[in-house]
Order: C-alpha cells, then structure tokens, then sequence
C-alpha cells in the first residue's frame, strides 16, 4: 500500500513538473515573440521620425523614451521586491509563536519547538491515514 502510495506521488510530481515545465516554454516563446515585435515596432517609429528630423535625433528620441521607460519599470520593481510580503510578516509572526530563532534557522540548526509541531503533525496525518 505504501509502496502504491509513493508511486502514486511521484507520477503526480512527474505529471506536475512536465505541465509546469511546458507552461515556461510556452512562455518563453511568447516573450521572445513579443520582443521581436517591439523591436519591430520601434524601428518602424525610428524610421517614421526620421521622416521629420534628422534620422539621429529619431533614434535619440526613441532611445531616451526607451530608456525612461525601463528606469520607471527597474524603480517599480526593486520597490515590489523591498516591501515584505502580508505573507512573510505572518510566517515570521507564526514562526515566533513556535519558537523556531530565525537566525538559528539560518545557521543550519534545528529547534526543539520545529521538531515538536512536526512529530505532532505526522501523528495526527498517520492516525487519519489508518
């Protein structure tokens, strides 16, 4: 039984991951697809500008506007990244409660409390599964 459990879990896990894995092929392909067309896109803009100015000012144009635009997407980013999750406050509020150190996890070291929730877990799983 345990045997067929396991299998079971690891077909799953296998299914799971080669759904996963052509989720980010398929992604991939649709950004490289939507660079192209961007860079397509700007080149078109260049070259419409350069019908008005000097085809160096056009590129300058497009360039600086370019640029902006990912210095803006680059601070936006870094501010998403800097700010603590909902999420990671409650882990960490959830993690005080069970005494598990923070900086004892992050040496390697394992805490009494860790170690209780997980035997107390594993009984109350293992008393469900009979």
């Amino acid at each position: 039984m345990l045997r067929q459990l396991l299998a079971s879990l690891v077909r799953s896990q296998v299914a799971d991951l080669r759904r996963r894995a052509t989720g980010g092929v398929v992604i991939l392909v649709a950004a490289a697809a939507l660079g192209i067309a961007l860079t397509l896109a700007l080149v078109a803009l260049c070259l419409w500008l350069a019908t008005l100015m000097a085809a160096w000012q056009a590129v300058a144009i497009v360039a600086g506007s370019v640029f902006v635009v990912a210095l803006i997407l680059f601070l936006v980013g870094r501010s998403t990244l800097r700010r603590r999750s909902a999420q990671a406050v409650e882990l960490e509020r959830l993690a005080q409660a069970l005494g598990i150190d923070a900086k004892a996890k992050a040496a390697g070291e394992t805490s009494f409390g860790l170690i209780a929730a997980a035997m107390l877990a594993g009984f109350i799983l293992g008393r469900r599964l009979m």
